[in-house]
């Protein structure tokens, strides 16, 4: 699946634009739910709070991507991440290759 996760660091979150999915035009009510959320716990760790998708788009990788692209940004710019939602910690737990970014205590 192609998405294109956009960062709004203003608002602490990972989102799908509405209009696009795959590359196709989207209703913009289609995906308006399609978000990631964090806070910020310290210099250099977020927590990963939740995860929403809505229900008619589960089911189809989009979640995963969002959650992919989110902790591959959080690599590249040098945080931690504290998996809060179950989502993003159970994907952790499916792809090790991520477990370096939680730190010991979570």
């Amino acid at each position: 699946m192609q998405l294109e996760v956009q960062h709004d660091p203003e608002g602490s979150r990972f989102h799908v634009p509405p209009e696009v999915l795959d590359g196709e035009p989207q209703h913009k009510m289609a995906n308006m739910g399609t978000v990631l959320s964090y806070h910020k716990v310290g210099p250099r760790v977020l927590d990963f709070r939740s995860t929403l998708v809505p229900p008619h788009l589960r089911g189809h990788g989009m979640g995963s991507e969002l959650v992919r692209q989110a902790l591959d940004w959080a690599r590249r710019e040098g945080y931690e991440v504290i998996p809060s939602c179950p989502f993003v910690r159970a994907f952790i737990e499916d792809h090790p290759e991520y477990q370096d970014l939680v730190p010991d205590e979570s």
